[in-house]
């Protein structure tokens, strides 16, 4: 195995996993930002439920990085759901743009 799949297979409690699996891994830190953030907020409400919380809110970071100076404002909406979310959640490492 590479050192990825060592890595992933530790953290997934198996022996072996190869390229192209899909498994669950117990993950240090979970780091998202403006642009991948809101779709997996949308997937998350959507498989576990519009008040279900995250499993460890010190375990999630949160970073608007990429649309942060825009005049855009489908863009801006991005930021809004990170920010609606790290509020809803309670996480203490959302860092704003405007903080």
């Amino acid at each position: 195995m590479t050192l990825t799949e060592k890595i992933l297979a530790r953290a997934s409690g198996k022996d072996r996993v190869e390229a192209g699996g899909n498994i669950w891994v117990n993950v240090d830190i979970l780091l998202t930002h403006d642009v991948c953030g809101p779709g997996s907020i949308g997937v998350f409400k959507r498989e576990f439920g519009n008040d279900a919380k995250v499993w460890e809110p010190k375990k999630i970071v949160i970073i608007p990085d990429h649309y942060i100076f825009t005049a855009d404002r489908l863009s801006n909406r991005n930021v809004d759901i990170l920010r609606e979310f790290a509020r809803e959640q309670g996480l203490p490492y959302f860092y704003d743009v405007i903080d």
